[in-house]
């Protein structure tokens, strides 16, 4: 019997009932299915009868079976074909609940709660390289948070058989793709090369952009820990991650959120015990750290303990210390009335000669904002923009210039939707202006974008220039608050007889920091 030919209500060995197929791919489909002896849900795995890998992932499956750690999705079966007639399945743990895709959908999870996660995620994966075991393809779909409330890691071990192929260094592997869970879950943006349900990170200057340039709010430690995995870079003198069990490690030393105390007021509901299959790791310790997201859908994690505490009982009050202070009240009124009633009739009105008032309120005086620094924006990739060129258009000399790649066509030889200058102010300030000295050639068109994020979609347009060169001003009707201001080019000028690209000879900003 071949996989493409089972259809739901199809039952394997006389016990699993298939309901739906879930995925199907490469010879290899997963279903959602019913373990109709033991009556409850199962994923089972099943397989094309020319799957080149059949016995490799059935053995995998059954070295997994055999792990103990209940952050991985566990293994119930497994039979290649050769004893149990023509079908080859792997039956696996059913997980409901949400995958890190789809938890930070609405925006990244926050900073300590991204931690806890991929923190037992790579210790889970720490226990399966101890026993030989990898995963070598994580992905924001593998990482999941359950309905019961327990993180679950699927695919150890079966999808590396599945995938095929031998990689030098599997625990510098799988450290790079813990690394970029972390990215996904701090910034709610993908960094790996292969697509998934994420926007990909953005790129600068030929490299993609660390999280706390996504993310302005991703602590500098958590920072440095995501790009020593995923990019497998030193950081603060620090040398990449290598293994999980270095991730692990690192995470560790990573500030938790504290646990609300629970606070006994009159009859509270008692709560209920935790299920029985609670997962065994450090949530036991943080039981109060789930990883909220930016919305609050029904069948999501709980958000973190960081409620309104509940209401203390109010101190009981002496009545006649009650009864005092009302006297002394009443007769400060009463004298406080004859008072003014007497400075009624002086000269000069009520309150007698009204004093000279001056205005001490006045808008601040609009000056110069100093750029701390200026890199490109390539959403696509950089290759030939020369991003080294870029503080050129904030040295305040016109002779030099930031400029693009040479491209065949005005519309970037439509390899890309555009190209961005991006001017870090080092914090937040107030724009009012913004003065741009283009080379004196027509043609170019841009917009002037200004937000907290150096990411397109993040930023507020606040100003459009289509065809002018030369000196481009724009005074904003209102001042913009923002950290980074990004001249976003979507049209290049003429260069020479055959190329296009743009240049930005200087770029001058006003307003209060």
């Amino acid at each position: 019997m071949s996989a493409f030919t089972f259809e739901p209500g199809t039952r394997l060995d006389g016990r699993y009932l298939l309901k739906g197929r879930v995925t199907d791919s490469g010879g290899a489909a997963l279903w959602e299915a019913i373990d109709e002896t033991l009556a409850r849900p199962v994923a089972v795995r099943t397989f094309h009868p020319q799957f080149p890998r059949i016995r490799d992932v059935v053995m995998a499956a059954r070295a997994t079976s055999r792990l103990t750690d209940s952050r991985v999705t566990r293994i119930f079966d497994a039979n290649d074909g050769a004893a149990g007639g023509d079908v080859a399945y792997v039956v696996e743990e059913w997980v409901s609940g949400q995958h890190l895709g789809e938890l930070v959908a609405d925006g990244p999870l926050e900073a300590e709660h991204a931690a806890a996660l991929v923190s037992e995620a790579a210790e889970a994966l720490a226990a399966a390289h101890a026993a030989g075991l990898y995963h070598l393809h994580l992905s924001p779909s593998q990482l999941f948070w359950t309905n019961s409330g327990t993180l679950k890691v699927m695919g150890v071990g079966v999808e590396a058989a599945l995938v095929g192929g031998q990689v030098a260094d599997p625990g510098r592997t799988d450290a790079q793709g813990l690394g970029r869970l972390l990215y996904a879950a701090l910034t709610g943006r993908w960094p790996g090369p292969d697509p998934t349900m994420l926007p990909p990170a953005p790129v600068f200057g030929g490299q993609v952009a660390a999280p706390r340039q996504v993310s302005p709010d991703v602590p500098m430690e958590l920072d440095a820990i995501t790009c020593r995995a995923a990019f497998q870079t030193p950081q603060r003198g620090r040398a990449p991650l290598a293994a999980p069990s270095e991730v692990a490690a690192a995470l560790l030393d990573v500030p938790r959120a504290i646990p609300v105390p629970e606070v006994h007021v009159a009859a509270p509901a008692l709560a209920a015990a935790p299920p029985a299959d609670t997962m065994i790791g450090r949530y036991d310790r943080y039981e109060d750290l789930l990883p909220p997201v930016r919305r609050d859908p029904p069948s999501g994690p709980p958000r973190s303990g960081r409620g309104r505490r509940a209401a203390a009982p109010e101190p009981m009050v002496n009545r006649a210390l009650v009864a005092v202070i009302v006297i002394v009240v009443v007769a400060a009124v009463g004298v406080g009335g004859w008072l003014i009633g007497r400075a009624a009739s002086a000269p000069g009105g009520p309150l007698g000669p009204e004093p000279s008032t001056s205005p001490t309120d006045t808008a601040p005086e609009i000056e110069q904002l100093a750029v701390s620094a200026a890199s490109t924006l390539d959403m696509v990739g950089s290759e030939g923009t020369d991003n080294e060129s870029a503080p050129n258009a904030i040295d305040g000399d016109p002779a030099t210039s930031w400029q693009t790649q040479w491209y065949t066509t005005a519309d970037f030889g439509r390899l890309k939707d555009g190209v961005g200058l991006v001017l870090d102010m080092g914090a937040p300030v107030s724009v009012a202006e913004i003065d741009v000295v283009l080379a004196d050639v027509t043609g170019a068109e841009f917009d002037v974008m200004i937000g907290d994020q150096p990411d397109i979609a993040a930023l507020e347009t606040v100003g459009s220039s289509a065809g002018p060169g030369g000196e481009v001003p724009f005074e904003l009707d209102e001042p913009v608050e923002g950290r980074y201001v990004v001249l976003w080019f979507t049209q290049l000028p003429p260069d020479n007889d055959e190329n296009f690209r743009v240049h930005v000879n200087e770029v001058e900003l006003r307003g209060n920091s």
